[in-house]
């Protein structure tokens, strides 16, 4: 049974918007069952990291089914295509800078917090479901619908891939300002590199390691052997994220072509029509 509608655009804000409350209604409640469970204090956090990541799967579902109906093809196979992948690969190149900068400390460390060994899995568990969850709601879902319609030009592209980033931002918001622009401008590179290259499977491992890799590095490290190289990195990351990540981000987005062609590589067809 084919689902017909007039305004994927519409249809794709209105399923991201009704998700996103859906899991963040299921967040509050999960957090009052925890706390009337009274666990220790050394398990709690490792069994609401696990469940969250469940949950995040969960809701990852409906996501793909409604990106198929935008896409009017098969949601899972999209979603989960590795075609495009050295197309893709090339694309992330400044986030994988980003992502690797703070593996840097990883060298220097002189001290380790011992007591967050036992969090290491349940943070890999929690962030791999973010970056399924968040790259299908907002790049496989929202921007979808959004670079159909709008990537005809370079100037849609642009304005599609800083909408996608802007929302993407502002979803953070209970981490702070700096975090809203911090996290809109990696929206930025992940949207272009969703619109060069129609791949997400590469955006999801991406934006995991990304999640991964900082929550470790912060968590683990206590000290370190030389603070002059600490401070170089610490120089290189802003760097990184507020001139090279959205530089290339417009480099990418002005080379990419307009989404349906990019949608052909997938589904071998001339155009896809909405």
């Amino acid at each position: 049974m084919k689902i017909k509608f007039d305004n994927p655009i519409k249809f794709s804000v209105t399923a991201v918007f009704a998700i996103f409350i859906a899991y963040i209604i299921s967040i509050f409640i999960l957090a009052i069952f925890f706390r009337n469970l009274s666990l220790p204090y050394y398990v709690a956090p490792i069994a609401e990291r696990y469940t969250l990541a469940v949950l995040r799967v969960i809701f990852s579902i409906p996501a793909i089914i409604f990106m198929g109906v935008v896409l009017k093809e098969n949601g899972f196979k999209f979603a989960f295509s590795l075609k495009n992948s050295k197309q893709a690969l090339f694309a992330c190149s400044a986030l994988i800078l980003w992502m690797l900068t703070p593996t840097l400390h990883l060298f220097n460390m002189s001290g380790v917090d011992e007591g967050f060994f036992t969090m290491i899995l349940p943070i890999i568990a929690f962030q791999a479901s973010s970056g399924i969850y968040e790259e299908v709601l907002f790049r496989g879902l929202f921007m979808t619908a959004i670079l159909i319609k709008y990537s005809d030009t370079i100037k849609r592209r642009l304005l599609s891939v800083i909408i996608s980033a802007v929302v993407f931002g502002l979803v953070h918001v209970d981490a702070g300002l700096f975090n809203v622009i911090g996290t809109a401008l990696i929206g930025m590179g992940l949207g272009a590199v969703y619109l060069y290259s129609g791949n997400l499977i590469v955006l999801m491992i991406v934006h995991a390691l990304w999640n991964i890799l900082i929550q470790i590095s912060n968590g683990l490290i206590v000290s370190v052997h030389n603070e002059f190289f600490l401070r170089v990195v610490q120089f290189m990351q802003p760097i990184i994220l507020f001139a090279i990540i959205p530089a290339f981000a417009i480099f990418i987005t002005i080379k990419a072509k307009p989404f349906p062609e990019t949608l052909s590589k997938f589904f071998k067809t001339k155009e896809v029509e909405m």
